[in-house]
């Protein structure tokens, strides 16, 4: 009995640890470019709200990424649901989100610090549907 709690705990502890892996590297990230340049508070194009028209590339780069993943968000969870006939759908959402990173990355020398943390929270919210 003891033994397969302890079992169940490290399973746990390994979810855990790889769902939070990418959020505390995107993290490090943007604490890496807050550092860099100017301070540009109130020009990410977001609000309080919500986001608002595209500002820049890197803005419209977010939206398409937030797009991908709230549509991958919803095929998982159709598909988690029992919905079979979105399987083609939900592998190509997570196809199109896993490429994601790699676009993000190159375009991480001209993000803002608001906009690197609107990406990292578009990635917390899709982590764990990963």
């Amino acid at each position: 009995m003891v033994y397969n709690r302890l079992s169940d705990g490290k399973q746990f502890v390994k979810r855990t640890f790889r769902i939070l892996a990418p959020l505390v590297l995107l993290a490090a990230f943007d604490f890496g470019l807050t550092s860099c340049g100017p301070d540009s508070t109130g020009a990410t194009g977001s609000t309080a709200s919500g986001p608002a028209a595209p500002m820049n590339e890197v803005d419209v780069l977010l939206n398409d990424y937030d797009k991908s993943s709230t549509e991958y968000i919803r095929m998982s969870r159709k598909l988690k649901g029992g919905d079979l006939s979105v399987t083609v759908l939900y592998l190509e959402a997570k196809k199109d989100v896993q490429s994601w990173p790699a676009k993000l990355q190159a375009a991480a020398g001209t993000m803002s610090p608001g906009q690197a943390q609107r990406a990292a929270e578009i990635t917390a919210k899709t982590a764990p549907h990963l």
